[in-house]
């Protein structure tokens, strides 16, 4: 296959992606449907461009000590509080459709993913994170194999 028809082809699948809500036909004019199984390759790619500006482009002011994300999960290091909020600005005035949100540490820790992050004078440790909602059980599905 060609980079032209694979181009095609992937144009096709963005920008053809159709919903019902309440029995009426919707199409999405922006964005990715859920549960497209191309959305998170998609995204993660938009993401990584949107990076790229934001570095290259940062105001020394904020830009941020540590930076590192993983899916739409981000982590960042910031010398204060006022650097942090003002990343927050730069990055949310990039697109008009990204909002990012952010967390900040309470009680020196922070939750990222299945982390907790524990700062102590000049120490980071870890440790394993659970939400408050965290039951202990797990769904296991099984298949048979012919």
């Amino acid at each position: 296959a060609s980079i032209e028809m694979f181009q095609k082809l992937l144009e096709l699948t963005l920008t053809n992606s159709y919903f019902f809500i309440y029995n009426i036909l919707y199409k999405q004019l922006d964005g990715l449907a859920m549960g497209n199984p191309i959305a998170p390759c998609i995204a993660n790619i938009f993401l990584c461009h949107l990076e790229e500006t934001i570095f290259r482009n940062c105001p020394a002011d904020c830009t941020p000590n540590f930076y590192r994300r993983y899916l739409d999960d981000t982590f960042a290091c910031f010398d204060n509080g006022i650097q942090a909020y003002a990343f927050l600005d730069y990055i949310n005035s990039l697109h008009r459709n990204i909002k990012f949100t952010m967390e900040v540490q309470r009680n020196n820790s922070l939750s990222f993913l299945d982390l907790l992050v524990t700062t102590n004078a000049d120490q980071i440790s870890t440790s394993i994170y659970r939400k408050p909602t965290f039951t202990g059980l797990v769904s296991v599905s099984s298949a048979t194999v012919l």
